[in-house]
């Protein structure tokens, strides 16, 4: 019974190893899953001020998602890339709606904008195909964001941003 006792100067040094283990495997863990991407490559920041503005991802939705259509879009958005550094990536929620054909498209983009003439401007997007949803979607978004991805199609964000588009009176 006397060996399993620790001294206070024993138990002290017992405690100090333990920690400095724990320490090291946190560090371990992190460091690997951020190799692996796990933590998300992309840093993502609170979206307060964004660099594009909602009228240019409107009129570049439009465009892009439902030409040559006519129609209207909404979006959410879901995060942002750091601003500092270019191309910026807006990460939304689009949902588009072609008023003849009914067309709708509802999908995460990532909207890709570039510095162009003293001003910013979205020169691109990257789409999920349906095909490979779920693997584009790990391609193209940071984890933080495919977590909002993967549950916003069951949430009621998607029923309300529908009461939000106009309906043409044909």
């Amino acid at each position: 019974m006397k060996n399993m006792i620790f001294s206070r100067k024993g138990m002290t040094t017992f405690m100090s190893i333990m920690i400095a283990i724990i320490v090291l495997e946190l560090v371990g863990i992190f460091y690997f899953a951020e190799k692996k991407g796990f933590l998300g490559g992309k840093p993502i920041v609170p979206v307060t001020v964004s660099l594009v503005s909602e009228s240019q991802i409107i009129d570049y939705l439009k465009k892009n998602l439902l030409a040559p259509s006519v129609g209207s879009c909404t979006y959410r958005t879901l995060g942002e890339s750091e601003l500092t550094a270019m191309p910026v990536h807006t990460y939304i929620w689009a949902l588009c709606i072609d008023f003849y054909s009914d067309k709708t498209v509802s999908s995460p983009v990532d909207l890709i904008a570039r510095t162009r003439d003293g001003g910013i401007e979205i020169a691109s997007h990257k789409i999920p195909n349906e095909a490979n949803y779920r693997r584009d979607v790990k391609d193209i978004f940071p984890s933080q964001i495919q977590n909002l991805i993967f549950g916003y199609p069951a949430s009621d964000k998607i029923k309300e941003m529908q009461t939000e588009l106009p309906r043409p009176y044909l």
